[in-house]
């Protein structure tokens, strides 16, 4: 208890609790009708007992044992503490199961276990768990971030390399040739455990001054710099042997306007054999189109394939054009890139070579 004596106590009060609002001791100080003299207000403010040190053990693990079970249905209460090692994210079969204990409710089924035969790859299973019957996996909150980003980080590990400047080649070869692999090694440690490069001897500070003149360049990863430089000297092959593009395409599929989206989403009581089928309406269709992103993929794969193959009479199948061609002709080759829209969708760009001396094999 702090005793405060003043002789002006509501100026007291305007200076220790300015705010927005009058405070509650103002409304006692003002109403002077029932004011006392000796009158002394007690304010009530405090934590009793925050880490509950009066609370006998037993009490304690009693109470955490309810928990366990639930009770109206809620989920129990159940902590693991994080460790100070991160887990592998490679060939780690309990590495799903133990983040998604709701996915995988048996603790099994995870991802390159070594004693499966024959071997199944972490993509191929993710395929196949956002492709099952049972819609848990693709319109779970969190699974498909988490799948995508671990695909990402290995796509991006497996196929960096090093890049430089055409005049320093032959000088960082010979520099190359010349480190001790299990120095180059040493330094891969220290880096992956983020060491201070002070701490560096000599011979693996010269590892450094070859990295400085090198650049990291990862040109399979889906949506980086050099993947799109890859992409870009692409078509500059595809127009070297074919000549100049003769269609621009630009496709742009709305799962929220189609009523053939609903057969991705399972429902299969929509007919589409009517001319007009009945759709939902455009706020229902786009919500289940948030809640299951991987039906939206299928949509837009299937609208990409019903183009090429029904208008432009392209077999993607056996990649090459149809013996009657589409409403252009025949198409020797195309070539697009896909993106998102950050709208919920997909769409894809794409531009045809359209008749010509060349016929694809």
């Amino acid at each position: 208890m702090i005793v405060d004596i003043r002789d002006d106590a509501l100026q007291l009060y305007q200076e220790e609790t300015s705010g927005t609002e009058n405070h509650p001791a103002d409304n006692f100080m003002l109403d002077s009708d029932h004011r006392q003299e000796n009158d002394i207000l007690l304010e009530r403010a405090g934590v009793s007992d925050p880490e509950c040190s009066s609370i006998p053990s037993h009490r304690l693990y009693g109470s955490s044992v309810r928990r366990l079970y639930g009770k109206h249905n809620e989920a129990p209460d159940l902590m693991v503490p994080h460790s100070e090692e991160m887990v592998n994210e490679y060939y780690n079969p309990k590495l799903l199961p133990g983040m998604f204990p709701k996915l995988f409710p048996l603790g099994t089924g995870g991802c390159e276990i070594p004693e499966r035969y024959p071997k199944i790859s972490f993509k191929t299973q993710i395929e196949y768990l956002l492709s099952l019957h049972d819609p848990s996996f693709r319109r779970h909150e969190t699974f498909l971030f988490v799948a995508f980003s671990i695909l990402q980080r290995r796509k991006a590990q497996q196929s960096v390399a090093f890049t430089t400047k055409q005049h320093n080649f032959t000088n960082l070869a010979d520099k190359l040739i010349s480190l001790n692999p299990s120095l180059v090694q040493s330094v891969a440690d220290h880096l992956e455990k983020e060491g201070n490069n002070d701490n560096l001897s000599n011979d693996q500070k010269k590892v450094f001054d070859v990295l400085n003149q090198l650049t990291a360049a990862a040109s399979k990863v889906p949506g980086s710099k050099s993947a799109k430089v890859s992409h870009r000297n692409n078509i500059r092959s595809y127009v070297g042997k074919f000549g100049i593009p003769h269609l621009f395409v630009t496709l742009n599929p709305i799962a929220a306007y189609s009523p053939s989206f609903r057969v991705f989403l399972g429902n299969e009581e929509v007919d589409l054999s009517q001319r007009c089928p009945e759709l939902l309406p455009r706020s229902e269709q786009a919500k289940r189109l948030a809640e299951d992103p991987v039906a939206g993929a299928k949509f837009f794969q299937f609208c990409v394939e019903a183009f090429f193959e029904h208008l432009l009479g392209y077999d993607l199948e056996h990649r090459k054009s149809s013996e009657a061609g589409g409403i252009f002709g025949k198409v020797q080759a195309f070539v697009g890139s896909s993106e998102c829209t950050n709208r919920g969708s997909l769409h894809a760009h794409f531009f045809n070579l359209v008749g010509g001396r060349f016929e694809p094999k």
